[in-house]
């Protein structure tokens, strides 16, 4: 009778041991499982944002590039004396126009915040009010052999792109800062993640340790008792 209720001790103390293992893979499949889940998302974010941020300043810097070319060509036609060195010239003006224009629509077809939207509107006011200026000087300069004249005009087209440059400038460094602040905002989420895995992993295997201990120690109990109760019966 004693050693069936051994056996009988014996087979719930491992049932509750295996329950116990169990528990704790469970424990740490969740935990692996919300880890992970954080760890793609944070990821996912951060790609999409660097990733959108880089498509604008990308664009931005295209930008910049055929403003300070077009303005660059102004100045050489007004030195090229020879007519299809100026049409050659007065073609690539253009085409860096037709650049600036492609990437500008590639930067509206991104994702938008509304302080970006605030400085596409102003460079779009501050292009408007000088194309106007920048076109007629070119056209005159083609057309006329007294280039010298233009100075005063050169001077005025050339500072209006410069203030249409900076415009863009501060768009790069916005784009720049904001890649900036989001890998530091990623990497602290990363550390947040990681603190709460090590924490909880640590609370895990404790609390199976103390879990198994307890169940060896009732079953080392359990069998004491039963031994001492059986000699009791054999005196008898």
């Amino acid at each position: 009778m004693a050693d069936s209720n051994k056996i009988i001790h014996s087979s719930r103390s491992t049932l509750l041991l295996i329950l116990g293992f169990v528990l704790l893979l469970l424990a740490f499949s969740y935990l692996s499982f919300y880890s992970f889940n954080k760890f793609s998302q944070t990821n996912t974010s951060l790609s999409q944002e660097t990733n959108n941020n880089d498509i604008q300043m990308s664009a931005a810097m295209a930008m910049r590039v055929s403003v300070r070319e077009r303005a660059i060509l102004l100045w050489h036609m007004t030195l090229y004396e020879d007519a299809f060195d100026r049409d050659e010239l007065f073609e690539q003006f253009y085409e860096y126009g037709s650049e600036y224009q492609a990437n500008r629509l590639k930067f509206l077809n991104s994702q938008l915040t509304e302080k970006e939207e605030l400085f596409v509107a102003n460079l779009d006011k501050e292009t408007s009010n000088r194309a106007p200026l920048l076109r007629e000087f070119a056209s005159n300069l083609m057309g006329s052999d007294k280039r010298g004249l233009y100075n005063e005009s050169l001077n005025q087209v050339l500072s209006d792109q410069i203030v249409v440059a900076n415009i863009l400038d501060e768009i790069i460094h916005l784009k720049q800062n904001q890649n900036e602040m989001a890998r530091k905002k990623a990497s602290t989420l990363i550390e947040d993640i990681l603190y709460q895995l090590i924490i909880w992993t640590v609370v895990i295997l404790i609390s199976g340790v103390l879990f198994a201990r307890k169940v060896i120690q009732s079953s080392i109990r359990k069998n004491k008792l039963l031994e001492k109760a059986n000699n009791d019966l054999e005196r008898l």
